[in-house]
């Protein structure tokens, strides 16, 4: 069964003496709780999308995910790019030492494959090559930003940040409340 609608959240922090400073070595200072940026429901058509809370402004940081797994790359081979069945191994490996919560988070997300590969493929290997990123040298599994369909007119960017050890997904330009958000597979 697909997971219900999810929202996920940014804190918005504030001062509240007079000042009007904030700073982290204030006891005054204090962290209201979560600003919902999006949630994810369905999409007609699309199965899961991922939805605009209130309006986003270009730049504003609408997701920034660790990856839930991640596998070196196999060897890459020319004309038909990364072997299913090393890509299947890798991930089989990796995916074992995830909690039972994240395993069913990674297998609820959707896949596509032709009619060959669904009979001869591992589920598991289908979803991570539908829905995996680069991340530097090696290959990760973002749920939540999986959950943001294509487009070829994206109205959000992203990129891999090493130190943070985050895939970051920001608006590219301005979004209203209640728009679907949409990156680019390519």
């Amino acid at each position: 069964a697909l997971a219900g609608p999810t929202t996920s959240t940014t804190p918005i922090c504030s001062k509240s003496d007079s000042s009007g400073i904030i700073s982290w070595r204030s006891s005054e200072s204090t962290c209201h709780g979560p600003s919902e940026v999006y949630t994810v429901r369905p999409s007609p058509g699309k199965g899961l999308g991922v939805f605009a809370l209130h309006d986003l402004e270009v730049g504003a940081i609408v997701m920034r995910e660790t990856p839930i797994l991640t596998i070196k790359r196999p060897d890459f081979i020319k004309g038909t790019g990364y072997p299913m069945s090393a890509v299947s191994r890798l991930v089989r490996a990796e995916f074992a030492l995830l909690s039972r919560e994240q395993q069913e988070e990674v297998m609820n997300l959707t896949y596509h494959a032709t009619e060959v590969e669904e009979e001869s493929s591992d589920r598991l290997g289908l979803i991570f090559r539908s829905n995996a990123y680069n991340t530097g040298e090696d290959i990760g599994l973002f749920p939540k930003i999986a959950r943001i369909n294509h487009s070829c007119r994206p109205n959000t960017g992203y990129y891999w940040n090493a130190k943070l050890n985050k895939r970051i997904v920001y608006a590219n330009r301005q979004i209203k409340k209640g728009e679907e958000l949409f990156d680019s597979y390519i």
